[in-house]
């Protein structure tokens, strides 16, 4: 079947690909969660597509919280300009298996705020990004997020309106600079798999699978790319698996955090960001990461592949 071209309509606000990143600064906190509750959540987002070949499962039981802020995200094509884009995203990596045999790791991004519209239909109607517009706070005078809102219903009911509402800050500990190290790309790796070796006894396969993708510098995300029928609301009128690389084309530092960051939680109704994960918290709904890092990296965001359809 031959596909038509695309029609390119100006106030589409959705862009070529691929997207070049640059000046992407990437923080990383490592929160335990339960392995049952990512399974549900993988089995109800991406094993749930009829005919597919394809099976999920989570790789660990950690949920990624990911800061992350791009100086300059550019499109095709080229010299046109660049926009700015801040994201918190949470996470988590899979073993993606063919039938019965394991394939490759890639990342399933679960909740996705970001503070650029623009970035949000793109992600949406390109790839399945799970986007939602929000709005950040910055550590004084940078990019850095800190903390993130985004439209909420705090409760259902008749009367309930949505709201801009807090669902996650980060709090940093006392000793955040002083006893930041800076370390090499190889350095780094070495770093994380002697703390994943150490947190997560017995699945040293997994850790493994993950260090190797992580060294590829190619990181594998996958979406489901969903669009509602406008005849039946209950029904996709298109649903497909899409993995689409983000491919890391310069490494310029990777630091280890100190330890003790914690995230500051919420468990709204529409936004279940605990619950729906399964992440460890304690009574002030906070999560403590067990493992942190920074990288500044440039990158390009790739053409997607659409592993099955329905």
């Amino acid at each position: 079947m031959t596909l038509p071209p695309y029609i390119e309509l100006p106030g589409s606000n959705t862009y070529r690909y691929p997207f070049p990143l640059r000046n992407c600064v990437s923080q990383t906190f490592l929160l335990p969660a339960s392995r049952d509750r990512l399974q549900a959540v993988t089995d109800r987002w991406l094993n749930s597509v009829p005919g597919s070949e394809w099976r999920f499962e989570p790789l660990l039981p950690y949920v990624v919280c990911n800061p992350f802020w791009i100086a300059e995200v550019g499109w095709q094509p080229e010299g046109q300009g660049f926009m700015h884009e801040t994201d918190f995203n949470f996470g988590f990596f899979v073993a993606c298996f063919r039938g019965k045999e394991f394939d490759h790791v890639a990342y399933a991004p679960a909740y996705l705020v970001v503070d650029n519209p623009l970035t949000v239909s793109t992600g949406r109607e390109i790839w399945g990004w799970r986007k939602v517009y929000g709005e950040m706070e910055y550590v004084a005078g940078t990019y850095e997020p800190s903390a993130a809102k985004t439209w909420v219903s705090k409760s259902y009911g008749p009367r309930q309106d949505i709201e801009l509402a807090e669902v996650a800050r980060i709090l940093k500990p006392p000793s955040w600079g002083p006893n930041s190290n800076q370390a090499s790309w190889e350095d780094f790796i070495g770093i994380l798999k002697t703390a994943l070796g150490d947190l997560v006894l017995g699945v040293g396969t997994a850790i493994e699978r993950l260090l190797l993708h992580l060294k590829s510098q190619n990181m594998n995300v996958m979406h489901l790319m969903q669009l509602r029928s406008a005849e039946d609301p209950a029904v996709a009128s298109y649903q497909a698996l899409i993995e689409a690389p983000m491919q890391i084309t310069a490494m310029h530092y990777a630091y280890l955090l100190p330890a003790d960051f914690g995230v500051q939680l919420t468990d709204y109704p529409s936004y279940p960001l605990i619950s729906d994960l399964g992440i460890t918290v304690d009574a002030n709904n906070v999560a403590t990461s067990v493992l942190s890092y920074q990288l500044n990296f440039d990158a390009v965001l790739q053409a997607g592949k659409v592993l099955a359809k329905a």
